[in-house]
């Protein structure tokens, strides 16, 4: 808000991590507890997902990053320019020639979903929470947005009223 009234175009990217990766990067680095971790994760993606919903936002996993960063920030350059309200707005351009800025080889944490099915006691949050915004990534039928809406709508108010 405070940058809209300064006149900013606010346009955010969303990039979603597998939450418990996330955790153990936290505990390798922080000394965080994993359980603390993955509340973490589960806080602050139900509410950057909520606050962004109703803005011209990109949300891209970090697994696709990896695997292909002059790609992920091509597509966020065009979603964001497409909502930054322009017809033909201005695109970041991104020289796959260039030095990579995401260094794959500094991934210490890489978690199946099975795994993360079977993480703890908030597991069926996270693993619904994962998902739908995994969908989001990359998902353009309407049907399958609504339902990780939903998805993403149920495990906030359950979460909020813990």
């Amino acid at each position: 808000q405070v940058l809209e009234k300064l006149d900013y175009k606010v346009l955010p990217a969303l990039i979603v991590r597998n939450p418990l990766e996330t955790a153990r990067s936290l505990n390798a680095r922080e000394q965080m507890h994993t359980g603390a971790g993955l509340l973490l994760w589960l806080r602050s993606v139900l509410d950057a997902e909520a606050v962004t919903r109703s803005m011209p936002r990109a949300v891209v996993s970090y697994e696709s990053l990896l695997e292909s960063e002059a790609a992920v920030l091509e597509k966020i350059s065009g979603l964001l320019a497409q909502g930054g309200g322009e017809e033909g707005g201005e695109r970041l351009h991104y020289d796959a020639g260039e030095e990579a800025f995401i260094d794959p080889g500094l991934r210490h944490q890489a978690v199946s979903e099975t795994e993360l099915a079977s993480s703890g006691a908030a597991a069926d949050w996270l693993v619904d929470t994962y998902k739908a915004m995994l969908t989001l990534c990359d998902e353009p039928d309407a049907n399958a947005r609504r339902a990780a809406y939903r998805a993403l709508n149920r495990v906030k108010k359950e979460f909020d009223l813990k």
